[in-house]
Protein backbone atom coordinates (compact mmCIF):
# COMPACT_ATOMS: atom_id res chain seq x y z
CA UNK A 1 0.00 0.00 0.00
CA UNK A 2 1.16 3.31 -1.01
CA UNK A 3 2.19 5.49 1.86
CA UNK A 4 0.10 8.90 2.73
CA UNK A 5 1.65 12.22 2.97
CA UNK A 6 1.09 11.88 6.82
CA UNK A 7 3.46 9.13 6.71
CA UNK A 8 6.20 10.38 5.00
CA UNK A 9 6.74 13.34 7.30
CA UNK A 10 6.82 10.84 9.81
CA UNK A 11 9.59 9.53 8.04
CA UNK A 12 11.08 12.35 7.43
CA UNK A 13 10.98 13.39 11.27
CA UNK A 14 12.42 9.87 12.11
CA UNK A 15 15.74 9.82 9.76
CA UNK A 16 15.83 14.00 11.00
CA UNK A 17 15.92 12.60 14.30
CA UNK A 18 19.17 10.69 13.88
CA UNK A 19 21.54 13.72 13.40
CA UNK A 20 21.21 13.57 17.11
CA UNK A 21 20.74 10.09 18.87
CA UNK A 22 23.41 9.24 15.64
CA UNK A 23 26.04 11.32 16.77
CA UNK A 24 26.25 13.33 12.96
CA UNK A 25 27.22 16.73 13.86
CA UNK A 26 30.44 16.39 12.80
CA UNK A 27 28.88 15.92 9.24
CA UNK A 28 30.32 19.37 7.15
CA UNK A 29 26.23 20.79 6.35
CA UNK A 30 25.69 20.26 10.32
CA UNK A 31 29.30 22.20 10.91
CA UNK A 32 27.08 25.53 11.59
CA UNK A 33 25.35 24.46 14.19
CA UNK A 34 27.86 24.18 16.66
CA UNK A 35 30.41 26.92 15.54
CA UNK A 36 28.70 29.56 17.34
CA UNK A 37 28.98 27.64 20.38
CA UNK A 38 32.50 25.77 20.38
CA UNK A 39 35.31 27.19 21.80
CA UNK A 40 37.78 25.89 19.59
CA UNK A 41 37.99 27.37 15.99
CA UNK A 42 39.02 23.81 14.94
CA UNK A 43 37.36 20.97 16.49
CA UNK A 44 35.58 17.48 16.34
CA UNK A 45 32.36 17.86 18.67
CA UNK A 46 30.20 14.38 20.32
CA UNK A 47 26.79 14.29 21.89
CA UNK A 48 27.44 12.71 25.18
CA UNK A 49 23.81 12.85 26.23
CA UNK A 50 20.74 13.55 24.52
CA UNK A 51 18.67 14.61 27.52
CA UNK A 52 15.59 15.53 24.89
CA UNK A 53 14.46 15.75 21.94
CA UNK A 54 10.99 16.95 20.82
CA UNK A 55 8.60 18.29 17.91
CA UNK A 56 6.46 21.40 18.87
CA UNK A 57 3.67 23.50 16.99
CA UNK A 58 1.77 22.96 13.84
CA UNK A 59 3.56 21.70 11.07
CA UNK A 60 3.78 23.99 7.75
CA UNK A 61 2.92 21.96 4.80
CA UNK A 62 3.88 23.11 0.87
CA UNK A 63 2.54 21.21 -2.35
CA UNK A 64 4.17 21.40 -5.34
CA UNK A 65 2.46 19.21 -7.93
CA UNK A 66 4.09 19.80 -11.53
CA UNK A 67 7.57 19.91 -9.33
CA UNK A 68 9.70 16.63 -8.82
CA UNK A 69 9.34 16.95 -4.92
CA UNK A 70 5.94 17.33 -4.56
CA UNK A 71 5.64 18.35 -1.24
CA UNK A 72 7.67 20.73 1.32
CA UNK A 73 7.33 20.80 5.39
CA UNK A 74 9.02 22.84 8.02
CA UNK A 75 8.82 21.20 11.31
CA UNK A 76 9.89 22.49 14.52
CA UNK A 77 12.17 20.91 17.15
CA UNK A 78 13.90 21.15 20.32
CA UNK A 79 16.51 19.36 21.29
CA UNK A 80 18.81 19.49 24.14
CA UNK A 81 22.16 17.79 24.81
CA UNK A 82 25.57 17.96 26.67
CA UNK A 83 28.56 18.24 23.73
CA UNK A 84 32.02 17.58 23.97
CA UNK A 85 33.96 19.66 21.86
CA UNK A 86 37.30 18.41 21.28
CA UNK A 87 40.38 20.44 19.92
CA UNK A 88 42.00 19.16 16.86
CA UNK A 89 45.08 21.81 17.96
CA UNK A 90 45.95 20.45 21.17
CA UNK A 91 43.28 17.87 22.06
CA UNK A 92 42.10 20.04 25.04
CA UNK A 93 37.99 18.93 25.91
CA UNK A 94 35.16 20.84 26.71
CA UNK A 95 31.31 19.81 27.72
CA UNK A 96 28.83 22.20 27.16
CA UNK A 97 25.29 21.84 27.18
CA UNK A 98 22.96 23.18 25.04
CA UNK A 99 19.57 23.71 23.72
CA UNK A 100 19.18 23.71 19.86
CA UNK A 101 15.67 25.27 18.50
CA UNK A 102 15.44 23.89 14.91
CA UNK A 103 13.28 24.19 11.95
CA UNK A 104 13.65 21.13 9.80
CA UNK A 105 12.74 21.98 6.31
CA UNK A 106 11.88 18.63 4.84
CA UNK A 107 11.10 17.64 0.72
CA UNK A 108 9.39 14.61 -0.39
CA UNK A 109 8.50 13.35 -3.39
CA UNK A 110 5.73 11.00 -3.31
CA UNK A 111 6.06 9.34 -7.02
CA UNK A 112 9.83 9.29 -6.66
CA UNK A 113 10.00 7.50 -3.48
CA UNK A 114 12.32 9.92 -2.15
CA UNK A 115 13.00 12.76 0.39
CA UNK A 116 15.52 15.02 2.05
CA UNK A 117 15.99 17.45 4.67
CA UNK A 118 17.76 20.21 6.39
CA UNK A 119 17.81 21.90 9.79
CA UNK A 120 17.58 25.68 10.05
CA UNK A 121 18.98 27.44 13.66
CA UNK A 122 16.70 31.22 13.90
CA UNK A 123 19.65 32.87 11.67
CA UNK A 124 19.34 30.88 8.75
CA UNK A 125 15.48 30.50 8.98
CA UNK A 126 15.25 34.24 8.69
CA UNK A 127 17.80 33.85 6.36
CA UNK A 128 15.50 31.87 4.32
CA UNK A 129 12.80 33.65 4.48
CA UNK A 130 14.43 37.01 3.41
CA UNK A 131 16.14 35.23 0.28
CA UNK A 132 12.20 33.78 -0.43
CA UNK A 133 10.73 37.01 0.03
CA UNK A 134 13.28 38.90 -2.72
CA UNK A 135 12.57 35.94 -5.39
CA UNK A 136 8.99 36.64 -4.64
CA UNK A 137 9.42 40.30 -5.07
CA UNK A 138 11.23 39.92 -8.30
CA UNK A 139 9.32 37.39 -10.02
CA UNK A 140 6.33 39.83 -9.52
CA UNK A 141 8.61 42.46 -11.57
CA UNK A 142 8.49 39.49 -14.74
CA UNK A 143 12.04 39.72 -15.67
CA UNK A 144 13.39 36.58 -16.22
CA UNK A 145 16.91 34.88 -16.15
CA UNK A 146 18.82 34.00 -18.79
CA UNK A 147 18.90 30.63 -17.95
CA UNK A 148 14.37 30.01 -17.38
CA UNK A 149 13.18 28.24 -20.36
CA UNK A 150 9.77 30.89 -20.80
CA UNK A 151 12.50 33.46 -22.57
CA UNK A 152 12.46 32.12 -25.49
CA UNK A 153 15.09 33.56 -28.32
CA UNK A 154 13.67 32.10 -31.97
CA UNK A 155 12.03 29.38 -29.71
CA UNK A 156 14.87 28.55 -28.09
CA UNK A 157 15.91 28.77 -24.29
CA UNK A 158 18.98 30.81 -23.97
CA UNK A 159 21.63 28.47 -23.10
CA UNK A 160 20.32 26.57 -26.71
CA UNK A 161 20.85 29.34 -28.95
CA UNK A 162 23.92 30.19 -27.47
CA UNK A 163 25.24 27.25 -28.08
CA UNK A 164 24.08 26.86 -31.36
CA UNK A 165 24.94 30.24 -32.75
CA UNK A 166 28.76 29.98 -30.52
CA UNK A 167 29.58 26.94 -31.87
CA UNK A 168 28.70 26.80 -35.64
CA UNK A 169 31.53 29.97 -35.44
CA UNK A 170 33.89 27.65 -33.39
CA UNK A 171 33.77 25.19 -36.09
CA UNK A 172 33.68 27.75 -39.38
CA UNK A 173 35.98 30.21 -38.42
CA UNK A 174 38.13 28.39 -35.57
CA UNK A 175 37.03 30.61 -33.15
CA UNK A 176 38.26 29.65 -29.46
CA UNK A 177 34.94 29.95 -27.39
CA UNK A 178 34.18 27.55 -24.58
CA UNK A 179 30.29 27.91 -25.19
CA UNK A 180 28.86 26.79 -22.09
CA UNK A 181 31.53 28.38 -19.88
CA UNK A 182 30.57 31.56 -21.25
CA UNK A 183 27.04 31.61 -21.11
CA UNK A 184 27.25 30.42 -17.53
CA UNK A 185 29.27 33.33 -16.41
CA UNK A 186 27.13 35.76 -18.48
CA UNK A 187 23.96 34.43 -16.84
CA UNK A 188 25.16 33.91 -13.64
CA UNK A 189 26.14 37.80 -14.14
CA UNK A 190 22.46 38.71 -15.04
CA UNK A 191 21.31 36.42 -12.57
CA UNK A 192 23.25 38.70 -10.01
CA UNK A 193 21.64 42.25 -11.58
CA UNK A 194 18.35 40.17 -11.04
CA UNK A 195 18.49 39.33 -7.37
CA UNK A 196 19.78 42.80 -6.56
CA UNK A 197 16.82 44.30 -8.15
CA UNK A 198 14.62 42.14 -5.79
CA UNK A 199 16.63 43.64 -2.90
CA UNK A 200 15.78 47.05 -4.10
CA UNK A 201 12.14 46.37 -4.99
CA UNK A 202 11.85 44.90 -1.25
CA UNK A 203 13.71 47.63 0.75
CA UNK A 204 12.17 50.62 -1.61
CA UNK A 205 8.62 50.90 0.65
CA UNK A 206 10.74 51.60 3.44
CA UNK A 207 13.19 53.82 2.61
CA UNK A 208 13.28 57.30 4.18
CA UNK A 209 11.11 60.15 2.25
CA UNK A 210 13.07 63.28 2.15
CA UNK A 211 9.89 64.82 3.10
CA UNK A 212 8.40 63.28 5.65
CA UNK A 213 10.33 65.16 9.00
CA UNK A 214 9.63 68.53 8.53
CA UNK A 215 10.26 70.64 10.91
CA UNK A 216 10.23 74.75 12.17
CA UNK A 217 13.31 76.15 13.31
CA UNK A 218 13.76 79.58 13.76
CA UNK A 219 10.89 80.68 11.05
CA UNK A 220 12.80 78.70 8.80
CA UNK A 221 10.98 75.50 7.03
CA UNK A 222 13.81 72.55 7.52
CA UNK A 223 13.09 69.04 6.35
CA UNK A 224 15.26 66.48 8.62
CA UNK A 225 16.66 62.68 7.23
CA UNK A 226 17.87 60.17 9.29
CA UNK A 227 18.37 57.53 7.07
CA UNK A 228 17.25 54.23 8.48
CA UNK A 229 18.88 50.64 7.82
CA UNK A 230 16.75 50.04 4.77
CA UNK A 231 18.08 53.20 2.93
CA UNK A 232 21.45 52.04 3.70
CA UNK A 233 20.77 48.69 2.01
CA UNK A 234 19.06 50.34 -0.89
CA UNK A 235 21.97 52.47 -1.87
CA UNK A 236 24.25 49.77 -1.32
CA UNK A 237 22.45 47.62 -3.55
CA UNK A 238 22.12 50.31 -6.24
CA UNK A 239 26.01 51.25 -6.13
CA UNK A 240 26.34 47.41 -6.46
CA UNK A 241 24.37 47.18 -9.78
CA UNK A 242 25.97 50.06 -11.81
CA UNK A 243 28.92 47.98 -11.23
CA UNK A 244 27.57 44.18 -12.24
CA UNK A 245 25.92 46.38 -15.52
CA UNK A 246 29.57 47.24 -16.55
CA UNK A 247 30.49 43.79 -15.47
CA UNK A 248 27.90 42.28 -17.55
CA UNK A 249 28.62 44.51 -21.01
CA UNK A 250 32.27 43.74 -20.20
CA UNK A 251 31.57 40.34 -21.08
CA UNK A 252 28.98 40.72 -23.66
CA UNK A 253 32.09 43.16 -25.07
CA UNK A 254 34.74 39.57 -24.80
CA UNK A 255 32.43 37.82 -26.71
CA UNK A 256 31.88 39.92 -29.38
CA UNK A 257 35.70 40.46 -29.83
CA UNK A 258 36.32 37.23 -30.56
CA UNK A 259 34.07 37.46 -33.55
CA UNK A 260 34.34 40.69 -35.02
CA UNK A 261 37.90 42.09 -32.97
CA UNK A 262 40.40 39.45 -32.70
CA UNK A 263 43.33 41.31 -33.15
CA UNK A 264 42.07 44.24 -30.62
CA UNK A 265 45.48 43.53 -27.58
CA UNK A 266 43.14 42.35 -24.14
CA UNK A 267 43.85 45.18 -22.27
CA UNK A 268 41.46 47.17 -24.71
CA UNK A 269 38.91 44.13 -24.83
CA UNK A 270 35.93 46.23 -23.61
CA UNK A 271 32.82 46.83 -24.44
CA UNK A 272 32.75 50.31 -25.55
CA UNK A 273 35.98 50.25 -27.29
CA UNK A 274 35.04 46.98 -29.55
CA UNK A 275 31.69 48.50 -30.54
CA UNK A 276 34.06 51.50 -31.74
CA UNK A 277 36.56 48.79 -33.32
CA UNK A 278 34.25 46.91 -35.33
CA UNK A 279 34.95 47.28 -38.92
CA UNK A 280 32.19 47.92 -41.60
CA UNK A 281 33.76 44.86 -43.30
CA UNK A 282 34.96 41.65 -41.69
CA UNK A 283 37.66 39.56 -44.01
CA UNK A 284 39.48 35.86 -43.51
CA UNK A 285 42.39 38.18 -42.42
CA UNK A 286 40.96 38.82 -39.08
CA UNK A 287 41.12 35.70 -38.47
CA UNK A 288 44.13 34.62 -39.74
CA UNK A 289 46.62 37.94 -40.49
CA UNK A 290 49.34 35.68 -42.03
CA UNK A 291 46.83 35.65 -45.87
CA UNK A 292 48.00 37.57 -48.19
CA UNK A 293 46.24 40.46 -49.00
CA UNK A 294 45.98 39.40 -52.80
CA UNK A 295 44.03 36.28 -51.63
CA UNK A 296 41.74 37.49 -48.67
CA UNK A 297 37.61 36.97 -48.70
CA UNK A 298 34.91 38.96 -47.31
CA UNK A 299 33.25 37.10 -44.68
CA UNK A 300 30.65 39.81 -44.14
CA UNK A 301 30.42 43.31 -45.60
CA UNK A 302 28.34 46.68 -44.51
CA UNK A 303 27.76 45.84 -41.00
CA UNK A 304 27.31 49.02 -39.73
CA UNK A 305 23.64 48.89 -41.74
CA UNK A 306 22.92 45.61 -39.82
CA UNK A 307 20.14 46.47 -37.75
CA UNK A 308 21.90 44.23 -34.74
CA UNK A 309 25.01 46.47 -35.12
CA UNK A 310 23.31 49.63 -34.52
CA UNK A 311 21.07 48.71 -31.60
CA UNK A 312 24.90 47.71 -30.35
CA UNK A 313 26.01 50.71 -31.22
CA UNK A 314 22.99 53.09 -30.22
CA UNK A 315 23.07 51.17 -26.52
CA UNK A 316 27.00 52.32 -26.34
CA UNK A 317 26.53 55.69 -26.96
CA UNK A 318 23.75 56.29 -25.01
CA UNK A 319 22.31 53.63 -21.97
CA UNK A 320 25.86 51.98 -21.14
CA UNK A 321 27.81 55.68 -21.70
CA UNK A 322 25.40 57.00 -18.70
CA UNK A 323 25.95 53.71 -16.75
CA UNK A 324 29.35 53.89 -16.78
CA UNK A 325 29.73 57.64 -16.28
CA UNK A 326 27.60 56.62 -13.11
CA UNK A 327 29.73 53.67 -11.95
CA UNK A 328 33.17 55.92 -12.63
CA UNK A 329 31.78 58.31 -10.49
CA UNK A 330 30.83 55.72 -7.71
CA UNK A 331 33.84 53.58 -7.80
CA UNK A 332 36.50 56.41 -7.98
CA UNK A 333 34.52 59.29 -6.44
CA UNK A 334 31.87 59.52 -4.16
CA UNK A 335 29.61 56.45 -3.54
CA UNK A 336 25.91 56.75 -4.62
CA UNK A 337 24.86 57.02 -1.16
CA UNK A 338 26.99 60.04 -0.16
CA UNK A 339 25.83 61.75 -3.16
CA UNK A 340 22.42 61.85 -2.34
CA UNK A 341 23.40 62.97 0.99
CA UNK A 342 25.50 65.87 -0.26
CA UNK A 343 22.34 66.63 -2.37
CA UNK A 344 19.81 66.59 0.61
CA UNK A 345 22.13 68.71 2.06
CA UNK A 346 22.07 71.30 -0.27
CA UNK A 347 18.67 71.31 -0.43
CA UNK A 348 16.96 70.73 2.69
CA UNK A 349 15.14 74.13 3.21
CA UNK A 350 13.81 73.20 -0.86
CA UNK A 351 10.14 71.08 -1.20
CA UNK A 352 10.63 71.06 -4.81
CA UNK A 353 14.30 70.10 -5.02
CA UNK A 354 13.53 67.16 -2.43
CA UNK A 355 10.77 66.45 -4.21
CA UNK A 356 12.92 65.66 -7.30
CA UNK A 357 15.51 63.85 -5.40
CA UNK A 358 12.71 61.56 -3.75
CA UNK A 359 11.33 61.13 -7.21
CA UNK A 360 14.91 59.80 -8.57
CA UNK A 361 16.25 57.82 -5.68
CA UNK A 362 12.76 55.59 -6.10
CA UNK A 363 12.84 55.54 -9.95
CA UNK A 364 16.39 53.75 -9.65
CA UNK A 365 14.71 50.39 -9.56
CA UNK A 366 12.42 51.23 -12.91
CA UNK A 367 15.70 52.09 -14.06
CA UNK A 368 17.28 49.10 -13.25
CA UNK A 369 14.54 47.19 -14.42
CA UNK A 370 14.82 48.73 -17.59
CA UNK A 371 18.58 48.73 -18.33
CA UNK A 372 18.11 44.33 -17.04
CA UNK A 373 15.85 44.06 -20.22
CA UNK A 374 18.49 45.85 -22.29
CA UNK A 375 20.60 43.15 -20.74
CA UNK A 376 18.27 40.25 -22.57
CA UNK A 377 18.01 42.46 -25.70
CA UNK A 378 21.89 43.03 -25.87
CA UNK A 379 22.34 38.84 -25.50
CA UNK A 380 19.72 38.69 -28.46
CA UNK A 381 21.26 41.00 -30.54
CA UNK A 382 24.87 39.95 -29.97
CA UNK A 383 24.10 36.72 -31.20
CA UNK A 384 22.03 38.09 -34.08
CA UNK A 385 24.99 40.17 -34.99
CA UNK A 386 27.37 36.71 -35.05
CA UNK A 387 24.76 34.45 -36.52
CA UNK A 388 25.41 36.89 -39.90
CA UNK A 389 29.03 35.65 -40.42
CA UNK A 390 29.36 32.23 -42.34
Amino acid sequence: MALQLNDWIDFVKVQAKTVFTGNRLNEIHYRFLTQLISPYKDYEVEITNLDSFSWYGDDIIKEFPEEYHSHNFQANCVAVCKLEFKSRIDGNKTVIEHEFKLTCDGWISMTGNSINFNFMDEQSFLLRKYDEQIKQNITKSGIPTLWEDRLKFRGKNGVSIFTEVVNKRVTTLNIPINAFERFDDLARCSSDIRYIIGEMVTFRPYTTHYLEDKMNWNGKVIYRHFPSFYDKQYWLKAGLLFQLFYNYWDKIGDIIALYFAPQLPQKQVFFGKVIDTIPNQILNTTYDPTILAANAKVFLDNIFTSPHFQWLKNFKDNDFLKLNDKRIKIVHYNNIESEYFQEYVKHNTNEAELSRLQKEKEGLVDLFINEYNNCLKGFEEMLSLIDQLP
